[in-house]
């Protein structure tokens, strides 16, 4: 006769089985419809995405410790940057500041058609 074992026991998991547990991370995307150069277009959809990541840990009653930005480029290439937050928020002005601070790490002054940002996307770790 075969038993049926809980889930903890199959994986291993060293604590028990949390199916309510809220996620550990929340992301938000940006796509242009074109390749866009503008820098103002590029930190206005930064300002969307952090406003959008502030409002939904404030709803699940999170707060992020960290935020990634990764853009991808009109050729297919991406670059990611990462940074701890200072502590816990979930303020979007905070995210706001910490993903324009990634944006500005990333040097993106004079780009090329070639070389222009296609995609936008943030995460934070809650």
């Amino acid at each position: 006769m075969l038993r049926r074992l809980p889930a903890a026991e199959v994986v291993g998991a060293p604590r028990p089985v949390a199916p309510e547990q809220l996620a550990r991370s929340v992301s938000g995307e940006h796509r242009f419809d074109h390749d866009e150069l503008d820098p103002a277009e590029h930190r206005r959809a930064l300002l969307a995405l952090a406003q959008d990541l502030g409002a939904r840990c404030r709803s699940d009653q999170q707060a992020a410790g960290g935020l990634s930005l990764t853009v991808r480029y009109a050729d297919g290439t991406s670059t990611t940057r990462s940074r701890t937050l200072t502590g816990p928020t979930h303020h979007s002005r905070d995210l706001t500041d910490a993903a324009t601070t990634l944006y500005d790490a990333l040097g993106l002054q004079s780009l090329s058609p070639a070389s222009s940002p296609s995609t936008w996307v943030t995460g934070s770790r809650c």
